[in-house]
């Protein structure tokens, strides 16, 4: 034994009393066992390699020897960093240690070792330790949060203490980052939670509560938990980037612990306590969570003021009962946070506040970097602003400018202004920041948390960017009725206490408890809001009910009076500030303020100044293109021109075309004005004699083809959406047009007038004209009134707040939270009979008028389809007049050299069985090697009940020509489904750009069949037939049969389907669903197709398109995720939840043996119900459960 004393070590001589009568029951067991059946079970575990993550007798002589009599234990997870001198562990022990009753726990404590350096440490201190090693992952490092190696850690935990629920252990889990300072036992409620856990935030709902933390918890093992733990586990592998609490989470939201019947109680921070939200009350405080802290170092140094403080207020052991708080004193302030009492030093700050507050401690705050105080630069311009503003200049004597770097600090005291001096160690804000650089995003939440600590010391304040110039007083309009926040907008909705656009560069904040726990939380968010500034932060906490479940009242203050770039005020009697928002450059915003300013003192402010815009449209100029073109009724049609449009047979050439050939259509060219965007186009444009105008935006090159969603993409579509704003304001209706659409009649007949002010052409049209979330900005008609203004002032000031998003995906956005009806706009979904597209076309040449080239991305594949269409419509409108006996299907994006029709024709018909259904798999290089997947899958076909006759009619969809020749040497049946440039002959591996283009390659192709009346059974290759499945496919009117990767009992609500087996009739409704699946597919970069059928079935696209969907139950179509008990019920065994070709392949060999044994001589035994002992890697197992079951 060490000095330390600890006892109850698993000493050698009684481990050897366990093991050896453990040996002796192996041998006794290994000769009653029936020859001829594996002797290796299903691994619970899911994983490769995971039978060696928990050896059984080791880990359970390791749980035997710590657990209390009520098998219960307390668990955690040691790594190389924790374990050096005076390091995590040391500091862990020492709150044992010196807890009021705790030191007894270290008996029944089990410290999981990740490595071995953590493990010998543990052994040398006489610690209960287990090594828990998993080849090829190195967790002996420190590892950072959210990391890979983060999240790696955290879901091997998961899935170790999955493993210990199963074997009948409750337990405590805590990170070593947690101290303990009494006994929890106590205070962990026995009234029949399963589940408690603690929380980064307590708002006095014990079973209601987002804000859990999974670094302490207590579990009780029963069904139910471990259920929890089986799924959680397996949601792995479909939330890759988010961490394992994050996944929890979310599997609340959507319903998994109701589902699961499981109670759960969040533990209050009053008594488990955390940096988040510090415990005030050292009577009841038991144990402080490092938790909203990052770093090691700065978690050791305040976990040692913790417990420094807890010994100098429990001294002589005995809690001063008269003393709540925690005591004061040079080094621990009332809260311990992450090294937040270095940041902000009382007494130097509390000066610097009383100095500047007004009577009723309130003051004005502003934050001041180098780049703001140059000469003639910011500081300057806001100090002339309120020198020149009304009733401004004695606010001055009210602002403390705070400094972030030297510079800035000795600026401010030369200008002998009330300054105070926030330096950060190791962080440099010296230089001007960009928007949404990473130093912007560090400098708006280095902010947030001094301002939290403002208000924590009892002062209001009005927090004001540099950027903002003050006209007048404020004061006098920021309302005191009882308002906590007072917030200014980007855009202002005239809902003074319902506004998402607010902007958190001008605000005013009243110090109380509510605000307090606002800024506590917001700063708080930060760790799990990465890439994510500030502002967005807090709107995200206001959608998801913050802002009311802390009782806060927020006013948005109107644009009229607190006015900015994005909506400016038109009201000179009114405006108070004008704030350079949407504006991301510190030169064009010193530029625009100046003007602000000058155009203020000489009462001359114009409609806007926003961001250099006013150099954008100079206003004679355009005015006389807009008159130039424009009908009577001041209507016009507007196209963009660049320089990969004006190619000689080109993209304008076809338009032109179009337009020339086109029924009623060639006057229209007289009221088009194409806009621009380079000097070739411009040129281009007046040879031909058009009306054309220059828009040129210094900088900004559009003159080369842009890709699709690519960064040039999204900057030319909101370039247009500024302009196009412009021509609204200046009272011009108008089409917009993209150049990729055919007119092959006058629209302005089919454009209805019936008080519209948007009308939109669609990529799916479903017979609704009012609700349609699949508009397309390629072709709508907009009617200038103050509500379409507002739109798209709007709409632009998304921009910011949007990136990576084109403008399109904006407009949906704010459609979808109500921006249309806020607004009062009367908005049209145009039908794609009239106005069609490659996404859903229009079936009826009588009514088509025109045809936009869009779920298409390449320009030389919508050369190609374009003119295809042009010259079907010549043919079939011969002499002037439409054919009415003849319409053509669709061209859609190059997809008709895709399907060839006849020979793909031919082999659908060689392959379906009587009432035109067949099965069909995907089929590459990967899968055809010797004794690869595909010997596998016809293994389990051949020797499968009543399925043999089932290879009569598969259709193998082979996508390399190896797959090919060796689906052709075994006589299959098979297709080539060769694409041009793609390769797809290679294993690919899950989630990867390879993985999903097959995965959409075989959605777009399997749409093809459906078109052509087929229905038919998908299956991946690494599914097992085992029997026939028809019988069991329901055919009670279902459109769609998919199997589950869990069922719960609701065949006809179910979010985990899975896309490797599924039935599908073919009908209008299943065409429509494979049309609008695959549309979906440019607009969800990165999302395998499964995830997005998932995410339109959440968005109800099955309920709007008519669809019965049923979900198979596993009990029949069975996988790795959730494995069938029943081998008299199982048809199919699919390996999903498994990432690995070689893993896959070792399971379903395993699988297919294990059925034959239990199928022997061709026929079920119905008497065995469960699998065999199975060896496997992925395997989720019954035969353990039933083996754990019978021990205990």
């Amino acid at each position: 034994m060490t000095a330390m004393g600890f006892s109850g070590a698993i000493s050698y001589r009684a481990t050897a009393f366990i093991v050896a009568p453990l040996l002796v029951l192996v041998v006794i067991y290994g000769c009653l066992w029936p020859p001829g059946v594996p002797t290796a079970f299903f691994r619970l575990q899911n994983g490769a390699n995971t039978m060696e993550i928990t050896p059984k007798d080791e880990l359970e002589t390791a749980l035997e020897g710590v657990a209390m009599e009520n098998r219960t234990l307390i668990i955690a997870i040691l790594n190389k960093a924790y374990v050096e001198q005076n390091a995590m562990l040391d500091l862990f022990l020492q709150s044992l240690g010196e807890g009021e009753d705790t030191e007894f726990l270290i008996d029944h404590l089990l410290f999981v070792a990740v490595d071995q350096r953590a493990f010998n440490r543990c052994r040398t201190l006489e610690l209960h330790c287990y090594k828990l090693v998993t080849e090829g992952v190195d967790f002996s490092k420190e590892v950072f949060y959210m990391s890979d190696a983060f999240n790696n850690m955290m879901w091997r935990r998961t899935l170790f203490l999955r493993d210990v629920l199963r074997r009948g252990y409750s337990f405590i889990f805590t990170d070593m980052d947690v101290m303990w300072l009494r006994n929890p036992f106590s205070q962990l409620s026995r009234d029949g939670e399963d589940l408690q856990m603690s929380s980064d935030f307590y708002y006095g709902k014990p079973f209601n509560n987002s804000n859990f933390n999974t670094g302490f918890y207590f579990v009780t093992a029963n069904k139910k938990t471990v259920a929890l733990f089986d799924e959680w586990y397996a949601w792995r592998n479909n939330s890759k980037g988010m961490k394992e609490q994050d996944v929890l989470q979310k599997m609340k939201k959507e319903g998994a612990f109701t589902r699961l019947g499981l109670k759960v109680r969040y533990l209050e921070t009053t008594y488990f306590s955390g940096f988040c939200q510090m415990s005030r009350d050292l009577r009841k405080v038991i144990t402080v969570h490092a938790n909203c802290c990052v770093s090691m170092k700065v978690k050791l140094i305040d976990l040692r003021s913790v417990l420094e403080a807890w010994k100098v207020s429990n001294s002589n052991g005995t809690s001063n009962a008269t003393t709540t708080a925690w005591p004061p004193s040079s080094e621990t302030s009332l809260y311990f946070a992450c090294g937040q009492t270095e940041i902000t030093p009382k007494d130097e700050l509390e000066a610097a506040l009383e100095a500047v507050a007004m009577e009723n401690r309130t003051l004005i705050i502003a934050i001041l970097n180098k780049a703001y105080v140059e000469q003639n630069a910011m500081l300057d311009l806001f100090l002339q602003s309120l020198g020149e503003g009304e009733d401004t200049e004695l606010l001055v004597d009210h602002l403390l400018f705070v400094a972030v770097d030297q510079r800035a600090f000795n600026r401010c005291r030369t200008l002998e202004l009330h300054c105070y001096n926030l330096v950060t160690e190791g962080v440099d804000f010296s230089k001007e920041v960009f928007y949404m650089s990473d130093a912007f995003n560090n400098m708006m939440w280095r902010r947030t948390l001094f301002l939290g600590d403002v208000l924590r010391r009892g002062y209001n304040f009005i927090f004001t960017d540099m950027d903002v110039m003050w006209l007048r007083n404020p004061f006098s309009q920021l309302y005191r009725d009882g308002e906590d926040l007072q917030i200014s907008s980007d855009c202002y909705s005239c809902n003074p206490f319902d506004n998402s656009f607010f902007n958190t560069g001008f605000y005013f904040v009243t110090a109380n408890n509510k605000t307090i726990a606002l800024f506590d939380e917001w700063y708080a968010r930060r760790n799990n809001s990465k890439g994510m500034k500030d502002q967005d932060v807090l709107q995200k906490m206001k959608r998801e009910g913050a802002f009311t479940r802390l009782g806060l009242k927020v006013r948005a203050l109107e644009t009229t009076y607190f006015s900015g770039f994005c909506r400016m005020s038109q009201d000179l009697r009114k405006v108070i500030t004008v704030h350079a928002n949407c504006c991301g450059s510190m030169k064009a915003k010193l530029i625009d303020l100046r003007s602000v300013l000058e155009a203020w003192k000489n009462s001359e402010i114009s409609l806007y100044f926003a961001c250099g815009q006013t150099e954008i449209t100079p206003k004679d100029e355009l005015e006389s293109a807009l008159e130039g073109v424009a009908m009577e009724n001041r209507t016009l049609i507007i196209a963009i021109l660049n320089k990969a449009y004006v190619e000689q047979n080109a993209m304008l050439d076809l338009f032109l075309q179009s337009l020339g050939e086109g029924e009623d259509t060639e006057f229209l060219i007289d009221h088009l004005l194409f806009v621009a965007v380079d000097q070739r186009a411009f040129n281009r444009c007046r040879t031909l004699e058009l009306h054309c105008y220059n828009l040129v935006t210094e900088g900004v090159d559009f003159s080369k083809e842009v890709f699709y969603m690519s960064d040039a993409f999204n900057n030319m579509m909101w370039r247009r959406t500024l302009f196009l704003g412009d021509v609204l304001r200046r009272g011009y209706n108008f089409i917009f047009t993209d150049m990729d659409v055919m007119w092959l009649r006058n629209p302005f007949s089919q454009l209805y007038r019936d008080g519209e002010y948007l009308q939109m052409s669609s990529d799916f049209y479903y017979g609704k004209p009012f609700d349609n979330s699949f508009f397309n900005t390629g072709f709508y008609f907009v009617t200038a009134n103050n509500k379409t203004i507002a739109l798209f002032d709007e709409w632009y000031a998304w921009r910011n707040n949007s990136k990576g998003m084109k403008d399109q995906d904006v407009l949906q956005k704010m459609k979808k939270e109500g921006a249309f009806t806020r607004l009062g706009l009367r908005v049209r979904a145009l039908e794609t009979t009239y106005f069609s597209g490659f996404c859903q076309m229009s079936q009826d040449l009588r009514k088509v008028i025109t045809v936009h080239a869009n779920c298409c991305a390449s320009m030389k594949a919508k050369l190609i389809d374009l003119r295809s269409v042009l010259d079907a419509w010549k043919v079939n409108n011969s002499n002037g007049t439409s054919n009415a006996t003849t319409t053509a299907l669709y061209f859609a994006c190059g997809q008709t050299e895709i399907t060839r029709k006849d020979e793909l024709e031919a082999a659908l018909e060689g392959v379906a069985m009587e009432n035109r259904t067949l099965i069909i798999a995907i089929l590459n290089k990967a899968y055809v090697e010797q004794n690869a997947m595909l010997d596998l899958f016809l293994q389990s076909l051949r020797e499968g009940e009543d399925t043999e006759f089932l290879i009569d009619h598969l259709l193998f969809v082979a996508v390399d020509q190896r797959a090919f020749n060796r689906c052709r040497t075994l006589e299959l049946h098979c297709y080539n489904l060769v694409t041009e440039g793609v390769d797809f002959s290679k294993e690919v591996f899950y989630m990867s750009d390879a993985f999903n283009n097959m995965m959409w390659r075989r959605t777009l192709f399997l749409g093809d069949v459906l078109r052509r009346g087929y229905s038919f059974i998908f299956t991946d290759m690494d599914v097992m037939w085992l029997r026939n499945p028809f019988s069991q496919l329901s055919r009670d009117g279902e459109d769609l049969q998919m199997s589950s990767d869990f069922y719960y009992g609701k065949p006809f609500n179910n979010s985990n389907f899975n896309t490797g087996f599924y039935f599908v009739t073919a009908n209008k409704k299943t065409v429509a669903l494979f049309d609008e699946w695959y549309a979906w597919r440019n607009n969800l970069k990165g999302m395998k197709e499964q995830d997005v059928l998932q995410k339109m079935k959440k968005e109800g696209a099955f309920t709007r398109l008519g669809l019965k969907v049923r979900y198979l139950e596993t009990a029949y179509f069975s996988g790795f995720c959730q494995m069938s008990q029943d081998l008299r019920k199982v048809i199919t065994v699919h390996a999903n939840c498994c990432a690995s070709m070689k893993a896959k392949l070792i399971d379903l060999r395993s699988v297919l043996e294990a059925w034959k044994v239990s199928n022997s001589n061709g026929t079920s035994n119905a008497t065995t119900t469960a699998w065999p002992p199975v060896k496997g890697i992925c395997l989720h197992d019954t035969a353990t459960k039933q083996h754990t079951a019978t021990k205990h």
